[in-house]
């Protein structure tokens, strides 16, 4: 075990938060949080350059099992924890470089991974950045490597709306979803990471099996299965020698 996490800490180089990142690693299900992938979509939240992901992912598939989120509910389901960190990779916004960039490298290295979607982005864009069209979101979706979860209609912070929103902007978006794909949605990732007691109730009622935020937390089958943590993955975060 003590190895897995040196393995961890020389990817992520939290130098100065070692001993911080050494009480919240335990046995358990380690999701990462991926946004933009690509070397021109610099200005793009948490870009990643094309060659440091690739690297960064043969690494996670060298030193640790990677597993699909569709495994981990399986698994939780079963009250099961697996006796070393498992990881899984997901991906946040549905940015059109997610399509061109890192769904090619994910499925080479065959590493499975689920792309949440904000049908709004998808729809109707968002200021200058560019996101896939349905179908590539399809195109991925066909693949059984991938998953497709919803991120929400819109981006807006769930916790800051009405009850009778959180519940139009979580169904509607699982229900466009849906039909597009004609595939059941079990997964929803909440814009920002936002979410409070009752988002969480709300996410349960509208059909979806597991929730996702972005608190830095290792699962287990003892989780809240509507407070799923994630640690993302931003270019500072990985150290240099990947570069």
């Amino acid at each position: 075990m003590f190895s897995k996490k040196n393995r961890l800490l020389e990817l992520f180089g939290w130098v100065p938060f070692t001993t911080q990142f050494f009480k919240i690693l335990y046995n358990g299900y380690l999701i990462l949080t991926f946004h933009s992938v690509s070397d021109v979509n610099l200005d793009y939240y948490c870009n990643i350059k094309t060659k440091l992901f690739e690297k960064s992912l043969i690494f996670f598939k060298k030193n640790f099992k990677i597993i699909s989120l569709e495994d981990i509910l399986l698994e939780i389901s079963k009250k099961k924890s697996p006796e070393n960190i498992e990881i899984a990779v997901t991906f946040d916004d549905g940015y059109l470089n997610n399509y061109k960039e890192a769904f090619p490298i994910l499925k080479k290295l065959e590493i499975p991974a689920t792309f949440f979607i904000n049908v709004d982005f998808i729809e109707k864009g968002y200021k200058d950045k560019k996101f896939m069209d349905w179908i590539q979101v399809e195109e991925i979706s066909s693949n059984k490597l991938f998953t497709i979860g919803s991120h929400s209609l819109s981006h807006k912070k769930l916790s800051k709306l009405s009850d009778n929103d959180i519940y139009y902007y979580l169904t509607k978006s699982k229900e466009i979803i849906e039909k597009k794909l004609n595939k059941k949605v079990k997964f929803i990732s909440y814009p920002f990471g936002d979410f409070n007691p009752k988002v969480l109730d709300i996410a349960c009622k509208s059909g979806y099996i597991l929730g996702f935020t972005i608190k830095k937390k290792i699962n287990n089958y003892k989780i809240n299965r509507y407070e799923m943590g994630r640690f993302g993955i931003n270019p500072n975060f990985i150290v240099k020698r990947f570069y």
